[in-house]
């Protein structure tokens, strides 16, 4: 009986790592490298201000939010945080005036073999390889969103987490979660329509939250 749920286990892990995989190489296809090969192309320069994440970032219609700034929108759809990590030289190498970041809500639901330190980890190399790269540029480290119930208390944990990594560089962390999460710590329903992305209104809260960061002006609060 002992053998038969170790086998058992063993080739759903198997097949779990090879779905993984599957998954990973679909997410990291013709799309991904497209927006890769346009970032390469025109990489971030002195005095942008750059966007770095995942689909909540890459959807956002930032340069509308903030017209007079040179934004730059470098988040790409399905993007983890290995993934940002290693594509980060390009955004940085040109000395950008400020680079916010939102990464981690995809490998919550890909972390079989790693805890969520992992993330944590992969948040210090950034942010040390950033200041490596570009000393110069200001550092910003947003909150990971809400979500589906089931990462609720998860991503409390990370946030708690990040903003302490955030005092140990000495950068801002910015609470854009409390302005989305609604009940039983998911996105709220009004923000959405698949409990993971957002509609325009969540958009707006996220663009308040950051404003006086982007725009260096007085914090106001958010209505």
């Amino acid at each position: 009986m002992f053998e038969v749920i170790t086998i058992t286990t063993l080739a759903s892990i198997i097949v779990g790592y090879a779905i993984y995989r599957l998954v990973n190489s679909f997410f990291m296809g013709p799309f991904y490298y497209r927006k890769l090969d346009w970032f390469m192309r025109y990489p971030a320069k002195e005095g942008d201000i750059v966007f770095a994440g995942d689909s909540l970032t890459d959807w956002g219609f930032w340069n509308e939010m903030f017209p007079d700034y040179p934004v730059l929108n470098r988040g790409i759809g399905n993007e983890r945080i290995k993934g940002l990590y290693l594509r980060l030289e390009n955004l940085v190498e040109g000395h950008p005036a400020k680079i916010f970041i939102m990464i981690g809500t995809n490998d919550l639901p890909h972390l079989m073999f790693h805890d969520d330190r992992y993330i944590l980890m992969y948040y210090k190399l950034i942010l040390n390889k950033i200041k490596t790269y570009s000393p110069g540029t200001r550092i910003y480290i947003q909150s990971i969103l809400p979500r589906q119930k089931i990462f609720a208390k998860r991503i409390v944990k990370l946030n708690q987490e990040l903003k302490s990594i955030a005092k140990e560089f000495d950068i801002p962390y910015i609470d854009v979660y409390s302005h989305l999460v609604g009940e039983e710590g998911e996105l709220r329903r009004d923000f959405t329509n698949d409990k993971l992305h957002l509609m325009a209104e969540g958009y707006r809260l996220w663009g308040g939250a950051i404003r006086p960061y982007v725009t260096d002006e007085p914090l106001i609060p958010i209505e």
